[in-house]
């Protein structure tokens, strides 16, 4: 008798249909992983922002200035920069991604001014300004950060509504 050699039908429906399945469970664990990565890079950008200003203002030794733009994006500047393309612009920061909200709270339309110690200029130790960050797709990284008086920025859970 001859041997034959390879797979049978049998042997490559069954290995196709376990590949099926493993497909069908892990596609979309990847897409609330790519989810949750954006997200949290999202919430990293605008932490990021608001440590970039107060240390500006302390390694130049003057006021610096972070106010959100009309097109929604900020930007981080020495003086009262009017939009990212200003001589006194230091940095810009995009606007939010679609569906993303960011709820700037408490934060003067002038802007949140950083003194050269690293506090926020107007505001007491006790209170705080934030951002609310809040994502349609994936409210698990819903963050609030908030920056008090004395400068200190810290990010908080957020509620999934």
């Amino acid at each position: 008798m001859r041997s034959v050699k390879g797979f049978t039908l049998i042997e490559l429906m069954v290995t196709v249909a376990v590949l099926a399945i493993v497909v069908a469970i892990a596609v979309p664990n990847i897409n609330a992983w790519i989810d949750s990565s954006s997200a949290r890079s999202q919430v990293n950008l605008y932490r990021d922002m608001l440590n970039y200003a107060r240390s500006e203002a302390i390694n130049r030794g003057e006021p610096v200035r972070l106010k959100q733009l009309g097109d929604k994006s900020w930007v981080v500047g020495t003086g009262n920069p009017a939009n990212c393309a200003a001589a006194d612009a230091l940095r810009c920061f995009p606007s939010p991604r679609d569906g993303m909200k960011l709820t700037a709270n408490s934060i003067p339309a002038a802007g949140l001014i950083f003194t050269t110690q690293g506090q926020v200029r107007g505001q007491d130790a006790g209170t705080e300004v934030s951002l609310t960050i809040t994502f349609e797709k994936y409210c698990e990284a819903n963050r609030t950060i908030s920056v008090n008086g004395i400068g200190r920025i810290r990010s908080l859970a957020g509620a999934c509504s």
